[in-house]
């Protein structure tokens, strides 16, 4: 039973990343938002771009809002994924989806329930793959935060994966036995 892939990072090639930047730059060109200082800007925005592109997960969580211009992305690349919203300061948003597929909350990311987080989720806190049996997570930790609190927030979110990880894998013992 192979339960842990190691070492198994996507496989991007130059041209895997350029064959998108075209169709990037005319997505960047409709953003809502054109002084987005302090928010992504087009290195991070086409960065974001092109894994939300490749890895197509089923669900974002999305950390830090800002003025909206990373929600406004996420939706636009793959307008049939569900997104979670999060930033303890919704009043700044200059961009809101009228999307039913967004969900909003300003409680502060440590204070969010994941343990029904979809099995193909991207959390868009920090450059972290996990591949755990059939299940894949990408998180983003937002590194405008202090590095205590980043810690709280990817230990909090390790264990409630550990914890659904362990008790699917009981339940796969449990079918055998």
């Amino acid at each position: 039973m192979n339960l842990f892939n190691k070492n198994t990072p996507a496989k991007w090639s130059n041209y895997d990343i350029i064959k998108y930047l075209d169709e990037f730059i005319e997505l960047y060109k409709e953003r809502p938002i054109k002084d987005n200082t302090g928010g992504m800007k087009f290195p991070h925005m086409f960065g974001l771009f092109f894994m939300l592109k490749d890895l197509k997960p089923d669900f974002v969580v999305e950390s830090g809002i800002y003025k909206g211009q990373s929600t406004w992305l996420i939706e636009r690349t793959l307008p049939n994924v569900n997104v979670l919203s999060l930033d303890p300061h919704l009043n700044q948003r200059k961009y809101i989806s009228k999307s039913d597929k967004v969900k909003y909350s300003n409680l502060d990311f440590t204070e969010q329930d994941f343990f029904n987080i979809p099995k193909n989720a991207l959390v868009f806190l920090m450059i972290i793959k996990i591949f755990m049996k059939d299940w894949f997570f990408l998180i983003f930790l937002d590194l405008n935060t202090s590095l205590v609190k980043i810690i709280i927030q990817f230990h909090k979110v390790i264990l409630i994966l550990l914890k659904r990880f362990f008790q699917e894998l009981a339940l796969m013992i449990q079918e055998q036995v």
